[in-house]
């Protein structure tokens, strides 16, 4: 047996290879779980940063596929508005071309009729 001396009281007392052991057991289960929860801590951070890293890419990603959606609505309200002109000008186009046959059949009725009169009085 040999005598030891507390750190903190100054108080000498026996101890023996097995309180030894148990006393540096308890030491190195203490510094132990101290390490370990460090570890834990530490990965517990890293792994909050990897997700918001995650989720800060993801929202990219959806802000880019939203703005390249955004392009496209607005490229095919383009086309749209493009092919509405395109009716309207072939209405207009079709209008014109009709009114232009009625007035040439108008003019051709009215020919007729002062054919068919010089006819009528003819006889």
């Amino acid at each position: 047996m040999s005598d030891v001396t507390c750190p903190h009281c100054k108080q000498v007392f026996e101890m023996d290879a097995s309180g030894y052991a148990d006393i540096l057991k308890q030491i190195r289960d203490s510094e132990y779980e101290k390490d370990l929860d460090a570890r834990l801590k530490d990965a517990s951070e890293k792994h909050q940063i990897e997700i918001e890293l995650a989720k800060k890419v993801v929202s990219e990603q959806n802000a880019g596929e939203m703005a390249d959606r955004d392009r496209r609505i607005t490229q095919l309200q383009g086309e749209i508005n493009a092919h509405a002109t395109d009716i309207e000008l072939a209405k207009k186009e079709v209008m014109e071309q009709n009114a232009g046959e009625m007035a040439d059949r108008d003019r051709r009725i009215t020919q007729l009729q002062g054919e068919i009169n010089a006819h009528a009085t003819d006889i």
